[in-house]
């Protein structure tokens, strides 16, 4: 399969292992209107004998936008037991990773894009890649989306729509393949440094508009995976 959202190597060998990837699907996507919690989803009175941490992904998916965090320009959606480990002081880094990686994407910005990547990264897969230098990658990618959804797109609503920490094969082999090209840029010792590893999913509900109409995304690109990586404490794009 093709992903027009996929910069990296490793993010299109990710198409390939959906089907054996474990999660919710499109159930991760359901979403409060207002920016509050839904807690038990999927049950019929919202109670249930199982703790709300074992639940699965889409349990108690927490909406954000402009009008809570002026960080966002996109309203984004996502479970929030697995990406805030304090709820009194909540850290939305990797978050904002997935916002600003779509946010590139509508704006056609190079710069923003390239920023989201560990330093090297990008410039060993445009390499690998056979194309001259990052730009020129960076212009392929984001006129491949174009060619898919149209002139004047803009993604309006990302449902990160599944959080997989690498527990089946498929997940642990992509995050195998991270591991290796970041060692190959910085030496081995750099992974010891790396304190989570995550592959989220921008699926579900994630929604484009195309001039008056709104689109499901999922219905015109295949699902993209990102490998979201903190190293040193900042959170990278792999």
């Amino acid at each position: 399969m093709k992903s027009y959202f996929s910069v990296t190597a490793a993010a299109l060998s990710a198409m390939m292992m959906a089907a054996a990837m474990v999660g919710c699907g499109d159930d991760g996507g359901s979403s409060s209107s207002d920016g509050n919690n839904m807690v038990g989803a999927g049950f019929a009175d919202g109670g249930s004998d199982v703790a709300e941490k074992d639940l699965p992904y889409g349990a108690t998916i927490l909406e954000r936008s402009r009008e809570e965090d002026e960080n966002l320009d996109i309203k984004i959606a996502f479970d929030k037991r697995f990406f805030i480990e304090d709820e009194d002081n909540p850290d939305y880094s990797e978050i904002y990773k997935i916002h600003d990686y779509v946010k590139s994407i509508n704006d056609k910005d190079g710069d923003l894009l390239k920023s989201l990547y560990y330093p090297g990264y990008l410039a060993d897969v445009t390499k690998s890649k056979g194309y001259e230098n990052e730009d020129d990658y960076v212009d392929s990618f984001f006129g491949s989306i174009e060619e898919a959804l149209g002139e004047g797109f803009e993604i309006d609503y990302i449902d990160v729509s599944d959080c997989i920490l690498g527990s089946d094969d498929a997940s642990a082999s992509y995050i195998n393949t991270c591991n290796k090209a970041l060692a190959d840029i910085s030496g081995v010792d750099i992974l010891d440094k790396v304190t989570s590893r995550k592959i989220v999913e921008i699926g579900g509900y994630s929604t484009y508009k195309q001039g008056e109409n709104s689109y499901q995304l999922t219905n015109h690109v295949n699902i993209p995976y990102l490998c979201l990586y903190t190293i040193d404490g900042q959170v990278y794009i792999m």
